[in-house]
């Protein structure tokens, strides 16, 4: 019984091996151009983070969800390091978005 268990278990393990480098890349190309939409956010809206306990925030923002979708095209389309192009991709998005569809945000905090 043992030994079927360890010839299962070799054949899902090189299976999943498979899979797993693939699975990684797809990684390496979704999680940081959200990072790069936080890190725009930040130095774009600094004032806001200052005054944290009254600040006023939206239920969705579109221009961040917009931005991370871009991030991952332009790492996944543009030639050079995947990481980088969907940082960079996501938060070149994010700045130009995020003053043209959350102007009236943008309004309360300068106020």
């Amino acid at each position: 019984m043992s030994i079927i268990n360890g010839i299962i278990g070799t054949i899902f393990a090189l299976w999943l091996y498979n899979n797993f480098v693939g699975w990684l890349t797809f990684l390496s190309l979704a999680i940081p151009p959200i990072g790069g939409v936080i890190i725009a956010d930040f130095f774009a809206n600094r004032k806001r983070y200052k005054d944290f306990a009254n600040a006023e925030f939206q239920t969705v923002n579109w221009a961040g969800i917009i931005a991370v979708a871009t991030g991952v095209a332009a790492g996944h389309f543009l030639p050079g390091v995947v990481p980088l192009n969907a940082v960079l991709g996501g938060a070149i998005s994010y700045l130009v978005l995020n003053p043209l569809l959350n102007k009236k945000a943008l309004k309360s905090q300068a106020a």
